[in-house]
């Protein structure tokens, strides 16, 4: 990996995604504009990914993007696709490979959040939230003026 962990891809796609909202609503609709929404489902019309399944359960994954869509999906293998070190043999592809993989696999630094924290604290607000490594939360503001601390996770049964 190239340093970044989940928590700064996580935090790197937030900041893709907050700026997303912007770019579609700047678009000032044409002459096509049928439903009145100001062209705004033109750019999404098209967007598709599909995965087939091939011979014994390998796959090719194939796909129409969004420009956001495309960006965020590049940051994230970008991130985890750099060479392992000198020795590292593999492709530009089998690095984009291997990292889509870790992507899809890892929870690693996740934290389960409801959609109230996930999209208003963190993508509008600009709060920053950590997982620590005994499993207790850390979030602060954008300013650092507010830092807030979780309890640690439930014991486990038994």
């Amino acid at each position: 990996m190239s340093g970044l962990g989940l928590a700064d891809l996580a935090e790197l796609a937030g900041e893709i995604y907050a700026r997303a909202p912007a770019a579609r609503d700047s678009h000032d609709g044409d002459s096509s504009d049928a439903d009145g929404d100001g062209g705004k489902d033109a750019a999404f019309e098209d967007r598709a990914v599909r995965l087939e399944t091939t011979f014994q359960g390998a796959g090719v994954l194939t796909g129409d993007l969004t420009p956001q869509c495309a960006e965020v999906v590049r940051a994230v293998l970008d991130a985890l696709s750099a060479p392992a070190d000198a020795e590292d043999t593999r492709s530009q592809a089998q690095r984009y490979h291997d990292g889509l993989q870790e992507a899809m696999t890892s929870t690693t630094d996740c934290v389960l959040l409801c959609a109230y924290h996930h999209q208003v604290m963190i993508h509008r607000q600009g709060w920053t939230l950590v997982l620590n490594p005994d499993g207790t939360t850390t979030a602060w503001n954008k300013e650092r003026t507010t830092v807030l601390h979780s309890h640690g996770p439930p014991a486990r049964a038994g």
